[in-house]
């Protein structure tokens, strides 16, 4: 299957409930991406870690052009990170033993890259 056929959606009470209805169209962008109904795509690559990954750096980007409030960042990558995660350690799960080192060793990477960007988030406030 690829990423053209997952039907994607996003559960709108569920972001109503977590304070996200003006979300930016940067994290909405990253939010379609792990709420599909099928996750086939991610099976034998690192991709939804990139994903997150760029979007790190688009967020960043973007504070630094002060296109984004800060203050009502950090909702909105808490949760695209927690769901980062999720995804990462389900393919973690079905991966070919032989990948899963690497997708490890990624997903630290991405735990290090998110807590940079924290840090420099919150020097920002």
């Amino acid at each position: 299957m690829s990423k053209k056929d997952c039907h994607v959606y996003i559960d709108e009470r569920f972001i109503r409930k977590i304070g996200m209805e003006n979300k930016s169209k940067i994290v909405n962008d990253a939010l379609k991406k792990y709420y599909t109904e099928e996750r086939e795509y991610y099976k034998n690559d690192l991709q939804i870690i990139k994903d997150f990954s760029d979007t790190i750096n688009n967020l960043t980007s973007a504070i630094n052009k002060q296109q984004i409030e800060i203050q009502k960042l950090h909702i909105k990558t808490d949760f695209v990170f927690n769901m980062a995660l999720w995804g990462a350690y389900s393919a973690d799960i079905i991966l070919e033993e032989n990948n899963k080192k690497i997708i490890t060793t990624e997903v630290e990477k991405l735990k290090e890259q998110y807590q940079k960007f924290k840090e420099f988030k919150e020097e920002k406030l």
